[in-house]
Order: C-alpha cells, then structure tokens, then sequence
C-alpha cells in the first residue's frame, strides 16, 4: 500500500512539474508574439504614414 502512496505522489509531482514547464512554456511564447505583433504593427503604421503622404502629395 506504501509504494502505491510513493508511485502516486511522485506520479503527481512530475505532474505538476510538467505543468509548470508547459506554462512557462505559454507564457514566452506568449510573450515573444506580443513583441512581434507590437513590432509588426509599428512597421505597419510607418507603411501607411508613408502612404498617406504619397497620397498628400497626389492631391
């Protein structure tokens, strides 16, 4: 009954290890697609602002 008790407790703890690992995992993740995104859009804005100046410059 003892080594049920130790196989179920060290089943839990490489468990709850895995879990930690796969959310820090998530959250870099997560946190490389905001700088990217972010990144992205800046680049986005300076395209339209150029835009929008050619478009100035027609008119």
């Amino acid at each position: 009954m003892q080594e049920i008790v130790l196989a179920q407790k060290e089943g839990y703890r490489q468990v709850l290890e895995n879990t930690k690992e796969i959310h820090n995992t998530i959250t870099t993740l997560n946190q490389q697609n905001r700088e990217y995104y972010s990144l992205r859009f800046t680049e986005v804005q300076k395209e339209l602002s150029g835009m929008k100046v050619e478009l100035g410059k027609i008119e």
